[in-house]
């Protein structure tokens, strides 16, 4: 088998040689004994992470060099085969080296091969052929082949035993069998340029420059990467067996979250564990830093390249200021929750599970917001406050009154965290993924008002339900007891309040640490369902008439703000969504009502002055308003300003 070990030497399915010291004279031969160890493999790991996306990352190939790493030929134990979309075959540019043109075999009728290549198209005339060597190809495959100009080339497969049999059918539809070798042959007269073999996947095949282009292309001299093959042996390493791209050996990628075979924007395999995966890229909750993860359901929160970022770090790590790389599916950081590879949210959950009480009303409003706009008398409640948005500290200047800031009283330099500044994704560091407006002991908290005015909010927690400083403890409940009070895992179950002095009923989820409550008592289905209305489906899906804007507003999931009122016919739907200061929008719609809404924001707000010249003229080419009406329904896409306009266009509303 290839890859198999005697002594010091691997099977190896293709070896180049060269005809003496320092030829340039190439050419390669088949299933034969090699004791070539390796020098260098890919890539070298970067300290940080460039500014910009994946592709001006791989068009920079100073950015991405072969490390250096020493490896004996008795440890290239792994048969593995190239990724698909690489083009391998040898030389396929014609590159001369003096008089020779390695990996070929040409038969002219007169003169030579140099006077026969301008600028990577070479010319053959009648009766002259070209010849690939053996070009090893992966067994079982289905390859690809292309070639620009006027030669239709013949293709003969051929297996270890040199059994060869050419093929005769579609050549962008080869099948490899059994076959470990194929040769292609051209006949003039004829141009040869651009011939492309290419292995294919689920995925479209690639045109020449995308199978061509590597960074071994733009960083490495020429001369050392005309020999390309389709299967080679490479090593197996701590963290498992390398991948071969082609070219060289690759380490295997799943602790480095920037690193793949970059092929187009869309289109990147990883090295996962001696076998080439493809990988769609992952953005952070905020949709600004980008990497890969090594499970698809995982969820991407850090760069490897980040100070405080490790693969081996988890959610919980977070909050002690380590950055994990990626988190699993169904775990959360804050609010951010991970739902099958996409970021999601807790509230946009517990959103989900007070619609189905208010679904049975004609007449409701649910609103979900941040705690200081949905609880309004957070202020007077004493210490219990500091159980709902953290600790109070200020910065280095001004002094802290701790009465006057559980009272409401300003006090310059003031701040409400849960967990400590400066580290990790929390503030000051790393990629600041955590803003102090966000580091709560709860999250977005929501407010359900159905039509029999027997009031329920909800929440998610981001400390334990048991911790000394539960959000619980501002329910009057005691800690010591309740796991026992509210026992149960996964979905949401019913607390046992019998025995204390709460009244109504609450509910809780451990799958989400969020809970439920309703001081008149409140039945809830004890499943979490998945599936979100098709209006929250659909509202970002649609083009949205900001069109510079589309794209974050597309990839909108997390649904932590919203407001949803149904009265006497008349709905109002308003989604928030929040990636970062320079990324947010809002978009509501009003149905059946008479009042002109756009008027109302143009004409009737009293706008702070720098929402007026920021909202309402056009801001560096960007329109940050739009307002569209459609018969009965009214639209409006904002995409600044949302501190102040949601509140003015969901809670303060009153529907008369």
């Amino acid at each position: 088998e290839y890859c198999s070990i005697k002594t010091t030497k691997f099977c190896s399915p293709s070896v180049v040689q060269e005809t003496g010291p320092g030829s340039r004279e190439r050419y390669t031969i088949t299933n034969t004994w090699d004791d070539t160890g390796i020098t260098q493999v890919g890539y070298q790991e970067l300290e940080s992470l460039p500014a910009g996306s994946i592709t001006e990352l791989y068009s920079n190939p100073e950015l991405l060099p072969l490390k250096a790493e020493t490896i004996p030929a008795e440890e290239r134990n792994n048969f593995t085969t190239v990724l698909p979309s690489r083009n391998f075959i040898p030389n396929a540019d014609f590159k001369l080296y003096g008089t020779a043109l390695p990996h070929w075999e040409i038969s002219l009728t007169e003169g030579d091969v140099r006077s026969r290549i301008t600028e990577g198209k070479l010319t053959l005339q009648e009766g002259e052929t070209l010849r690939s060597e053996f070009i090893a190809v992966p067994s079982d495959t289905t390859l690809h082949f292309t070639a620009t100009e006027s030669c239709s080339p013949s293709i003969t497969l051929v297996n270890k035993d040199g059994n060869a049999e050419p093929f005769t059918e579609n050549l962008e539809e080869i099948n490899t069998g059994t076959y470990s070798f194929a040769i292609i042959t051209f006949t003039g007269p004829c141009n040869v340029e651009k011939p492309l073999l290419q292995t294919v996947d689920d995925l479209d095949p690639v045109p020449y420059e995308q199978a061509q282009r590597t960074p071994l292309d733009l960083g490495m001299d020429t001369g050392e990467n005309t020999f390309r093959s389709g299967a080679a042996c490479c090593p197996t390493g701590p963290t498992g067996s390398y991948c071969w791209n082609g070219y060289v050996c690759v380490e295997p990628m799943g602790p480095f979250t920037y690193l793949s075979e970059h092929i187009d924007e869309g289109r990147d395999y990883r090295c996962v564990n001696g076998e080439w995966s493809y990988q769609p890229v992952k953005l952070d909750w905020q949709a600004e830093q980008w990497g890969f993860c090594e499970d698809a359901e995982q969820c991407f929160v850090s760069s490897s390249a980040a100070a405080v970022s490790d693969v081996e770090n988890t959610a919980a790590d977070f909050y002690q200021g380590n950055d994990p790389t990626c988190i699993n599916n169904g775990e959360f950081i804050f609010d951010n929750y991970c739902q099958e590879g996409n970021w999601s949210s807790r509230t946009k959950f517990i959103a989900t599970k007070l619609l189905e009480v208010a679904e049975h009303d004609d007449n409701y409003v649910l609103y979900c917001t941040d705690y200081r706009q949905a609880l309004i008398n957070t202020e007077n409640q004493g210490d219990k406050q500091l159980y709902i948005g953290g600790e109070f500290s200020v910065g280095e200047q001004g002094t802290l009154d701790l009465g006057s800031a559980i009272a409401g009283t300003p006090t310059p330099g003031i701040m409400q965290t849960c967990y400590g500044q400066g580290t990790g994704g929390l503030s000051a560091t790393g990629q600041g993924l955590v803003s102090d407006q966000e580091n709560t002991c709860i999250n977005k908290v929501c407010v359900l008002i159905p039509e029999d005015g027997k009031v329920a909010f909800a929440t998610s927690l981001n400390k334990p339900l048991d911790d000394a400083d539960s959000f619980l403890y501002a329910l009057n409940l005691p800690q010591d007891s309740l796991s026992e009070i509210c026992a149960g895992s996964g979905d949401f179950t019913e607390c046992d309040l019998s025995d204390l002095d709460l009244p109504g009923s609450l509910w809780y989820s451990a799958k989400l640490n969020a809970l439920i409550y309703s001081r008149d008592g409140i039945e809830l289905n004890p499943t979490i369902i998945d599936a979100i209305l098709n209006w929250f489906k659909d509202v970002f899906g649609i083009e949205s008439e900001l069109s510079e804007e589309s794209e974050f507003i597309t990839q909108a999931q997390k649904f932590n703000q919203l407001y949803l009122l149904s009265r006497d016919g008349r709905t109002i739907r308003a989604v928030q969504e929040v990636f970062s200061e320079d990324k947010q929008t809002l978009i509501a719609e009003y149905e059946n009502f008479e009042t002109p809404v756009c008027d109302y924001i143009v004409e009737t707000l009293e706008l702070p002055v720098d929402l007026q010249t920021e909202l309402l003229e056009d801001v560096v080419g960007r329109d940050q308003l739009s307002c569209t009406s459609d018969n009965t329904l009214q639209r409006i896409e904002l995409v600044g300003g949302l501190d102040f306009f949601w509140p003015q266009l969901t809670g303060r509303l009153r529907v008369e």
